[in-house]
Formats: C-alpha cells, structure tokens, sequence
C-alpha cells in the first residue's frame, strides 16, 4: 500500500476511502485485487467507510469484502444495479447507492431492485460528471425514483439523506 495513501488517512479521520473497486472493462481483474484488497484492509484497519466501484466484478468484490472488508466502517456500493447480488451484500451490511444511469432500465426492473433493497440501506448519488443523459438534476431523479418506488418525494430525499448521514457521519 502507498505510504502516501496511508499517510493520508492517518492524518486526517474523516477521509473516506473511494471510489474503488474492479472492472472488468478496465483490464484483468485479477491484476486490480492486489490494489482493491489493500485498500480494503487499510480502511478496516483505520475504520473507514469505503465507496465500491464494480463493473462484471460483482463475486469478485463479494470475496474481498467478506475475506478484507468485514471491519469497514461502512461499504457503500456505488451505482449499484445487479439484482441478482443484494442479499449477499445485504447480508454483509452494504449500503447501496443507486445513480441516474438506472432509469436507462424500465420502469420494472428499477422497481424489482428498490423493492430488493431495503430503505434503510438505499442511496442516491449524482455520479457527476458520468450521470449519462437521464440526469437533469438532482432534484428530478429524487422525483423519478419516488414515482417509481411509489412513495412521496420528500420522504425518499428525507430517507437517503438519513441513511447517509448514519454511514458517513
């Protein structure tokens, strides 16, 4: 691990460590684990929340986090969109934070996969500068998540709001 990177840390208890990860488009991901893993142990070992980056990777992640990551303050999985990964990562605390990129699916599937995550694990992130062309701002994708959750706006903005407060604060 990068002195620097450590140094970092050490000198200053509020930095959180992230976004990283591992992506399958980015190169061989067996050659990013060293990396990943490394940070993963340093931000349990200093009780850090991390911010995760998966693209293809999603066993991959869950591996490192249940064998580096289980001391992690808080795991915020970033962009997330794999239905089929929740309960896993449910079931080892994860937050999961959920960009504007995920009204390019139908309404459907968005809402089997709010209905997977429970409330008090569900972020919302502006991933700027990538928000892709749904994004109109903030406020807008608020709207657009509660109508398809089917809950009043405010209540939404209100809850990840909260929900991030009690992972990063």
């Amino acid at each position: 691990m990068e002195e620097r990177f450590l140094s970092i840390l050490e000198k200053s208890s509020s930095c959180q460590i992230g976004e990283i990860g591992l992506d399958s488009k980015k190169g061989d991901v067996s050659e990013q684990m060293p990396s990943f893993t490394g940070q993963l142990d340093a931000a349990s070992s200093m009780d850090r929340v991390v911010s995760i980056h998966m693209v293809g990777a999603e066993k991959q992640v869950l591996d490192a986090i249940r064998t580096h990551g289980r001391s992690c303050r808080g795991i915020i999985l970033h962009s997330f969109s794999s239905e089929s990964y929740v309960k896993p990562f449910l079931d080892l605390g994860c937050m999961f934070s959920l960009s504007p990129r995920i009204l390019a699916r139908s309404k459907d599937k968005v809402r089997r996969l709010l209905d997977l995550i429970p409330d008090d694990r569900l972020l919302l992130e502006s991933d700027a500068p990538h928000q892709g062309r749904f994004f109109t701002g903030m406020g807008d994708f608020v709207r657009s998540m509660a109508d398809v959750k089917g809950c009043p706006p405010h209540d939404l903005a209100r809850n990840t709001y909260e929900n991030l407060e009690r992972t990063v604060g």
